[in-house]
């Protein structure tokens, strides 16, 4: 699927979204800024949501999308919910249709003639089956981070990518962002000389969250704390990858080789239970918690490059994504943004501001990532384009998650990263900072 282009849409792309939850209804309100897009279907296991959503369709003179809430209205919990999912990613796996009665579910979305394309914003659980299940519809696939959370499951979207040849793209917003698509122009105009090493990660308070008694409503039932016990890694590498991977040209001239990570001992969630979390609160009940509050990768890249990944969302701090970079010319520094030339910044740190003028063309409106992201994804789509992103981009920018566990397993060994590209990485291509299409 490298360099293959959508059909052309034209004036109107018709999109099916599974999950208007928390995220879901960000993304969901970010596309209807779009006049292009119809919204012609909208899924939750939880029916209200499912009713929200559609009325925020509606509410923008669009008709009503079809409205799917799946088993009943029966809202189950994140356990049953996991299980689930993983059910339905061994049937997809299997070849079998999973429960081809069903008519009231991501399924039956995905199955309609008025997609396409599925937008997933599901728990990371069921990212798989629902990308599966899209593309063995015909559909073009755009899910939330990560693309997957294992790494058979990377492969089988890789692959299935290419057998229907329908498009699998992670919608990783970060690298739209205008400090990184400023610091990606001005990598690739030459500026930081030879790349060496970079830097990226996620570091958020995510403590309160994690648990309902403390303002948990953005994971419904604690879903995501859920992972904090299954197992140890980075749970979050494409935010910290996602940026740094387009600098470095990954799959377009170089590639991840070897991943090592380690983690800190896992202390702060049970710390924050005891201390802020009443005894009624279900989190009491999970197992001991084995993922460290601190995982730190390695990552070295086929030209002998280095990347640093770190995850944590269990220490507190402010929000941040760290964003590094250094070549023989030049080193970048975020939070705040600042540069260092050699030859020209005599005087300690320049302002990143002093380099606007290599803005990339979407900056030009002051928009909110989301919006910036869904404006290329929409333009491609419309105009018969191939996509910034790919299918091998993401399952390369997530892998990070299922290698990193291998890692700690084997005592902070190095894991080989696998080649989605199947040796096309080679060759240099375009990626996030072409030219505007339409001027």
């Amino acid at each position: 699927m490298i360099g293959v282009p959508f059909d052309a849409y034209g004036d109107q792309v018709r999109v099916g979204i599974v999950g208007v939850g928390n995220r879901g209804t960000r993304l969901l309100e970010a596309m209807l800024q779009f006049p292009e897009v119809r919204v012609t279907a909208v899924c939750d296991i939880n029916p209200p949501r499912v009713h929200h959503a559609a009325e925020m369709v509606q509410a923008t003179g669009q008709p009503e999308p079809a409205r799917y809430s799946g088993r009943g209205g029966h809202w189950q919990t994140p356990q049953e919910n996991y299980e689930l999912a993983v059910h339905h990613s061994k049937l997809v796996r299997a070849g079998t249709r999973p429960d081809p009665d069903a008519d009231d579910d991501y399924r039956a979305l995905c199955a309609r003639d008025d997609v396409d394309i599925v937008v997933n914003a599901s728990s990371w659980e069921w990212h798989h089956p629902v990308c599966m299940t899209a593309m063995l519809n015909g559909k073009h696939a755009a899910t939330e981070v990560p693309l997957a959370m294992e790494l058979e499951h990377l492969w089988d979207l890789v692959n299935t990518s290419e057998a229907m040849r329908r498009h699998c793209i992670m919608l990783e917003q970060v690298v739209y962002g205008r400090t990184e698509l400023r610091l990606l122009r001005m990598a690739h105009d030459g500026l930081f000389g030879d790349l060496l090493v970079g830097a990226g990660g996620y570091h958020n308070e995510g403590r309160a969250a994690a648990f309902n008694s403390t303002g948990g409503t953005r994971y419904p039932e604690g879903w995501r704390r859920r992972w904090w016990y299954r197992r140890d890694g980075d749970f979050y590498s494409m935010h910290g990858v996602g940026p740094v991977a387009p600098y470095m040209d990954i799959n377009r001239g170089d590639r991840f080789e070897s991943i090592v990570s380690m983690s800190s001992p896992a202390i702060g969630l049970t710390a924050f239970r005891e201390q802020h979390v009443p005894p009624e609160d279900a989190g009491w009940n999970d197992p001991p918690y084995i993922k460290g509050d601190r995982t730190l990768s390695q990552v070295m890249t086929a030209k002998g490059r280095v990347i640093q990944v770190s995850h944590d969302e269990t220490v507190p701090q402010p929000y941040t994504r760290v964003n590094w970079l250094a070549g023989t010319q030049a080193t970048f520094n975020d939070d705040p943004p600042r540069i260092f030339v050699d030859g020209t910044s005599d005087n300690g740190w320049d302002d990143l501001d002093d380099y606007g003028h290599y803005d990339h063309w979407l900056w030009e409106i002051d928009a909110p990532l989301e919006e910036h992201m869904f404006r290329r994804l929409f333009q491609t789509m419309r105009l018969g384009l191939v996509p910034d992103i790919d299918v091998y981009d993401s399952a390369t920018w997530s892998v990070q998650i299922p290698l990193s566990t291998e890692s700690i397993r084997r005592g902070n060994r190095p894991v080989r990263v696998p080649d989605f590209t199947r040796g096309q990485w080679e060759e240099y291509r375009d990626g996030l900072d072409r030219p505007n299409p339409e001027g």
